[in-house]
């Protein structure tokens, strides 16, 4: 169960949430959207990498997504890519964000490391002016804390 307290966006509706880092983004992503749809909030997941294309809650238009809305799911929007993963969805659904109360983004991987410290060319800059109002950044417990320090302090100077 999450922690409203410590998660303070999952009490408030018009939020869009980015996560970044590596270790556990889509878990917790999927967790976030499950916990506000349970509360009967209109909820969206996206990607703006790759994300592997989930076997419930996918929409591939607007009425899969009006569908998922009225049955109290989250909606996972994305354009098919190889592998069985999506990627940024078709600008007709991300006109849907704005009917979403929430949205949860996943903004950029660390391909299964621990850590990834972001590059200039990384799409998180690209998300910054997208109006999000949360980034989370998530990391695997085993990875060294010196690569926290940094990964943080670049994150902050690059968001500010």
């Amino acid at each position: 169960m999450l922690n409203e307290k410590e998660l303070p966006f999952l009490a408030e509706k018009g939020h869009i949430v980015s996560l970044v880092g590596g270790g556990g983004k889509t878990t917790l992503l999927y967790a976030m959207a499950a916990h506000c749809a349970r509360k009967g909030w209109r909820v969206l997941v996206m990607t703006t990498t790759h994300i592997r294309q989930p076997a419930a809650c996918y929409a591939p238009d607007d009425a899969a997504l009006t569908a998922l809305w009225q049955a109290g799911h989250y909606a996972v929007i994305g354009t098919p890519a190889e592998n069985g993963k999506l990627t940024l969805p078709p600008q007709q659904l991300l006109r849907r964000m704005a009917q979403a109360d929430a949205v949860f983004i996943e903004a950029d991987g660390a391909k299964h490391h621990p850590c990834k410290l972001p590059a200039a060319h990384d799409r998180i800059r690209s998300y910054r002016p997208c109006s999000c109002t949360f980034f989370l950044f998530k990391m695997r417990q085993h990875a060294r804390y010196a690569l926290l320090t940094q990964k943080l302090l670049y994150l902050y100077a690059l968001l500010a």
